[in-house]
């Protein structure tokens, strides 16, 4: 289980770890996000998915192969 006091978590596709950067621009472009769900567009035709800016409880649950926020 990972928490946040209200900054969005990030998951970035493991191929794509390279394009992301939070200390260059990705993580205030990640903030931008209001919905609780949302995607950031990565270079090489990559995405990353931004969850929320609440103060919420997020797992990932891996026999089912699910992210649960």
């Amino acid at each position: 289980m990972a928490e946040t006091e209200g900054g969005p978590f990030v998951v970035v596709p493991h191929d794509a770890l390279s394009y992301w950067s939070a200390t260059e621009g990705g993580y205030d472009r990640a903030c931008e996000v209001v919905e609780l769900v949302g995607v950031l567009a990565l270079p090489g035709d990559a995405e990353a998915l931004v969850l929320g800016d609440e103060p919420l409880s997020t797992a990932y649950l891996s026999e089912h192969r699910v992210l649960v926020h």
